[in-house]
């Protein structure tokens, strides 16, 4: 007899709505604390803007991956890394401020070598734009490696030496 009231009494415990809540925010608190304590370990050992980002990459929340102004001299290329950690859509933005128009493209790391070499390369056709002072150009992508590449064709003779090019890059779930 008195076994049978131990069985049923479990049951009942296991089916209890207020035992059941306890133990879920229980678990929902200590998961919270052991992610605050990994945002906070990663803070202090690789800095804020890399918990951030690490954050950011989790939740899958928009990322900035550049926001800078690059100096490009006439005849010459610069190439800006983009690590893009989860596969969405990048805005890139790019203004001349200063200086001639410009060539903007997106490779793939194995392509820089082309690149340098001045021989022909391979590119994302959604982000290529010729001899342009404006830019602004979203697409998807998948995760993974790249860079943006600015070109100054001109040969800096009738044009100017250098160029001041504003250069924003965004990624979005």
């Amino acid at each position: 007899m008195n076994t049978e009231t131990q069985t049923e009494q479990k049951p009942k415990k296991f089916l209890d709505p207020k035992s059941n809540l306890k133990a879920l925010v229980r678990l929902v608190v200590i998961v919270a604390i052991l992610l605050g304590g990994v945002w906070l370990f990663i803070r202090y050992t690789a800095g804020e803007k890399a918990a951030n980002r690490v954050t950011s990459t989790v939740l899958r929340q928009p990322v900035s991956l550049t926001d800078s102004i690059e100096d490009l001299p006439a005849s010459s290329f610069k190439a800006l890394s983009l690590s893009l950690p989860y596969a969405g859509t990048v805005t890139i933005e790019v203004g001349v401020r200063r200086g001639n128009d410009i060539s903007i493209y997106v490779v793939r790391p194995d392509q820089m070598e082309k690149i340098k070499a001045k021989q022909g390369f391979r590119h994302v056709q959604d982000f290529e734009a010729d001899k342009t002072k404006s830019y602004r150009r979203s697409g998807r992508l998948p995760a993974g490696s790249y860079y943006l590449v600015l070109m100054d064709k001109t040969l800096g003779l009738l044009s100017q030496s250098t160029s001041d090019v504003q250069v924003k890059a965004r990624l979005e779930p």
